[in-house]
């Protein structure tokens, strides 16, 4: 017979309830930080002294209750953290993120002046063929990519854009910063399945969905200033919003 492990012998529980306050008190304190891998079944069997039926047992008691997720194939693991998007204002990513208390960064995919589509004609309220500022970017909080942005601007508002500017501070300060004054946006928000390329930018399975954000923000004159799409890890983000009556 397997010698238990005394932290299994506590307040009368049974044991794979025990096993589960166990972990639950070692994601707490650290032991096993967010988006890490929770040891084997095999080592928590071996370690406690308790068959595998009652580490199973305790396992999926903590996926449905969302304490630990599971891939496929994969061991469970601690769930990523997740960021609060409030939209009861209009705010940037950076801004967002640094009032959350994390460090915002960028990288550059693409930074370019093009020609306007009909489709972003319409978005922009622009003509056809109007230079329109393109910014393809990365976002990060902590160093943990979040999301995909495709950042459409108005050319008569962004033209003093450079991509080094971008690296370094908000978009929104820097065009406040150049006097262009933003007054509200429409937003929409869907989720769709990701392409090949967005999984492998944000490093997601084949099954996570994302969340899809586009956004047409306006200057107080009326003008559309920007078209932005943005691409979301699911797993990392909750939508926040406050509704009053």
């Amino acid at each position: 017979m397997k010698n238990e492990h005394p932290d299994l012998k506590r307040n009368g529980m049974n044991k794979y309830g025990s096993l589960q306050n166990y972990i639950k008190n070692n994601i707490d304190s650290g032991v096993y930080p967010q988006g890490s891998a929770l040891p084997s079944e095999k080592w928590f069997e071996e370690y406690f002294g308790v068959s595998r039926v009652t580490v199973r047992n305790a396992i999926n008691g903590l996926i449905k209750e969302g304490i630990i997720e599971r891939e496929k194939g994969k061991s469970p693991k601690v769930p990523s953290q997740r960021y609060d998007r409030n939209f009861n204002r209009l705010t940037g990513f950076s801004e967002q993120i640094l009032e959350d208390g994390h460090i915002p960064s960028a990288k550059i995919l693409e930074f370019s002046v093009i020609k306007a589509t009909a489709f972003l004609a319409r978005k922009l309220k622009i003509k056809t063929d109007d230079e329109v500022t393109y910014i393809r970017r990365l976002r990060y909080s902590d160093g943990q990519v979040i999301c995909i942005q495709e950042i459409y601007l108005n050319r008569a508002y962004s033209a003093f854009l450079t991509e080094y500017d971008l690296l370094y501070k908000s978009l929104y300060s820097i065009m406040e910063e150049k006097g262009v004054s933003f007054d509200y946006s429409e937003q929409v928000i869907k989720t769709s399945m990701p392409t090949a390329e967005q999984r492998e930018l944000l490093d997601l399975d084949g099954k996570t969905p994302v969340f899809i954000m586009e956004r047409i923000t306006y200057h107080k004159n009326g003008d559309a200033i920007e078209y932005v799409k943005t691409c979301c890890d699911s797993n990392k983000y909750n939508i926040k919003i406050n509704l009053y009556r």
